[in-house]
């Protein structure tokens, strides 16, 4: 591809979009440096002198701007008018990272009706994609474990596929921790296993996003992958549940709260079918099931049991 005057990359999961970037925009010569700046930061003399260097040499540097979707309209009024600019000794790549809705991304009306991004559109100067999802984890899953020299069975790879967060950084973390563990190469059931015990917090992050998607076998699969259900796993459950049940009262009460990208539109989508009601029950949910503990009412494992049922059935029919 010729070097373009600048690129658009629209996409929710910047872990892809970085591989990308690294792939079709800084693979053709080492003289290419890269500079990053934050939309959220505003545009501030520090990117415009970057964005108008002249460099005396034959290398010209890559100026990533993440986050873009987040400029005010006027700051995107200015950049648009400057991306009108050829420059010659630097490329900016624009990330437009918001959530995508039915398949399409949801860009704000100043950015999607600008010249800049019209023009980029029309000499296919951009780059776009949903992220992963149900559908797309499992294949990019196999590619990254091929790409480290791993193999999985088919059912292995189905259960990593279950219990992995759909998102490029962390499929390519849990990649490393697997390529540490499976020193023939090969991944199985009992590597994972036994990666629980230095990756549980993570894991029972997946038994949550089960439950709260009402995938109650789903969530006894990856507990079951955890281990046997006694004190030292319960109480860690419920503490992130309740964790979860915080975020999830503050999203629909409207409040700011910090939410990872990739999961953003899920716990809002959650949030408003629980409601205030459904919320509430998952919290009577904890504490019914940390005092039947600590009272001596009920052992662990059927706490547990009673637990996981309550929520997935709270989640499910909302």
């Amino acid at each position: 591809m010729d070097r373009p005057g600048f690129f658009f990359c629209i996409c929710p999961d910047h872990g892809l979009t970085r591989a990308h970037i690294e792939e079709k925009l800084l693979s053709r010569s080492p003289e290419e440096k890269a500079r990053v700046f934050w939309g959220d930061e505003g545009l501030d003399a520090r990117f415009w002198n970057a964005l108008n260097l002249v460099s005396l040499d034959s290398s010209f540097h890559v100026l990533i701007l993440r986050q873009a979707h987040l400029l005010k309209a006027d700051e995107w009024r200015a950049l648009s008018h400057a991306l009108g600019t050829p420059h010659s000794s630097t490329l900016p790549v624009i990330c437009l990272e918001g959530p995508w809705d039915k398949g399409k991304p949801r860009i704000p009306a100043h950015i999607a009706k600008s010249k800049c991004l019209e023009f980029a559109q029309l000499r296919k100067w951009t780059w776009a994609s949903p992220g992963l999802d149900k559908n797309s984890l499992r294949p990019y899953l196999q590619a990254v474990l091929r790409s480290r020299g791993l193999s999985a069975g088919s059912d292995v790879l189905a259960f990593l596929a279950e219990i992995a967060i759909p998102d490029a950084f962390a499929v390519q973390t849990l990649a490393d921790q697997l390529e540490l563990a499976a020193q023939d190469g090969r991944v199985t059931r009992e590597i994972i296993r036994g990666m629980a015990g230095f990756a549980r917090e993570a894991l029972i992050f997946d038994v949550v996003r089960h439950m709260e998607q009402g995938r109650e076998a789903l969530a006894w699969k990856a507990l079951l992958s955890i281990g046997d259900g006694d004190e030292d796993l319960l109480f860690p459950l419920l503490g992130l549940m309740a964790r979860d049940a915080r975020l999830l009262w503050q999203l629909h009460a409207g409040e700011q709260a910090y939410v990872p990208r990739f999961l953003e539109d899920e716990k809002r989508d959650l949030s408003g079918r629980l409601g205030f009601d459904g919320i509430a029950r998952i919290l009577d949910a904890i504490v019914d099931a940390e005092k039947s503990v600590k009272c001596g009412d009920l052992k662990p494992r059927l706490a547990m049991a009673h637990f996981v049922s309550a929520v997935c059935t709270i989640c499910g029919r909302a």
